[in-house]
């Protein structure tokens, strides 16, 4: 690979020069979109999905429901479409046809649909998703700058991704860098410049044009003015969430967001409002509570005494009755047998 990549330089591994190679963990790596190193990119795309209409018609996901379907009586489409995207765009520009044969007009849709959606992404509110994308590999990037002369490599090669690129010229020049997807093999050169009087500067090019950062004049501008325009890359908080956005983050897959996730917030406040307001009220409440609960109950023992008070009374006057009723039956019967016949 290294005779490939360096073909023509006559790289003879009997001078002793060694080329340090360096190798990242993918779940740590800034070459690519990750919302591990990153969560607050995952917030964004919660905030897109679930708030962002105007956004969401942008994407247009009927679009790619249509084309899905499409593919469906070719391949399972069970991937994501992004997936899809890079085995495609790998056969196309390998010239190599996709096995059974795919309509080439209805892989185009799709490429061009995926595209039209990262671009969308990455330029997502004046570009703060592709700063914060891009926010690590510029950071290790300005940290090669910075060396001195005496020290600082002649060249540094970064094997990166095509969404590594397409963040890294949203972060810094927005549409008019990033003006549609980054080709197969494409590249982006960053190359320094020291001055007679010392000073440095430096010029970006893509697919060897020169582009100009904006609010220079130039393409080659001055090194300070460029690291100015890098400043983004050491706000960290860009990458981070607060405990609230976190908790409403694990609740979901980063790529199935429910749409009552704003309601369910509201109510959970409305919730913490009500117990503050419930303990602002404090002990006086709870004891007003309690005697009034008191009160209540003594006035229903009171009622069930009196209740059985009158039953009570009323038991006795009708056994009084009926005592009175045999006496006075007793008494006929006494009078009766007392009576002679003539």
């Amino acid at each position: 690979m290294i005779d490939a990549m360096f073909s023509g330089m006559n790289i003879n591994a009997s001078t002793g020069k060694v080329i340090p190679w360096h190798v990242g963990d993918f779940e740590n790596s800034h070459l690519y979109v990750n919302v591990r190193t990153c969560p607050r990119l995952a917030w964004m795309r919660h905030i897109r999905k679930t708030s962002d209409r105007t956004y969401q018609r942008r994407m247009n996901p009927f679009k790619q429901h249509h084309l899905l379907e499409q593919l469906g009586q070719y391949i399972n489409t069970s991937a994501s479409p992004l997936l899809l995207f890079d085995c495609f765009i790998t056969s196309l520009c390998q010239n190599l046809t996709t096995s059974p044969d795919i309509p080439r007009a209805l892989v185009q849709d799709l490429l061009q649909l995926v595209q039209h959606q990262v671009t969308l992404e990455a330029l997502y509110r004046n570009g703060e998703f592709a700063k914060a994308a891009t926010s690590g590999l510029v950071r290790d990037m300005i940290s090669r700058l910075g060396h001195s002369s005496s020290d600082r490599p002649r060249l540094a090669l970064i094997s990166a991704h095509d969404d590594t690129i397409s963040m890294f010229l949203g972060a810094f020049g927005g549409p008019e860098w990033l003006d549609h997807w980054p080709a197969y093999a494409s590249h982006v050169v960053l190359e320094l410049y020291e001055a007679k009087d010392a000073q440095y500067w430096i010029r970006v090019l893509y697919q060897g044009e020169p582009l100009t950062l904006p609010g220079q004049s130039s393409a080659l501008c001055r090194l300070d003015d460029f690291l100015e325009a890098a400043a983004f890359a050491f706000e960290l908080e860009r990458c981070e969430v607060s405990f609230a956005e976190q908790q409403i983050l694990d609740g979901h897959n980063f790529e199935t967001i429910r749409e009552d996730d704003g309601w369910w917030w509201i109510s959970s406040m409305l919730c913490l409002v009500l117990g503050m307001v419930l303990g602002v009220a404090g002990p006086r409440g709870w004891t007003r509570l309690r005697r009034l609960d008191l009160d209540h109950l003594h006035r229903k023992h009171h009622s069930r005494s009196l209740l059985s008070q009158t039953v009570e009374q009323e038991e006795e006057e009708e056994m009084h009755e009926k005592k009175s009723a045999l006496e006075d039956v007793d008494l006929e019967e006494e009078e009766e047998g007392m009576v002679v016949p003539l």
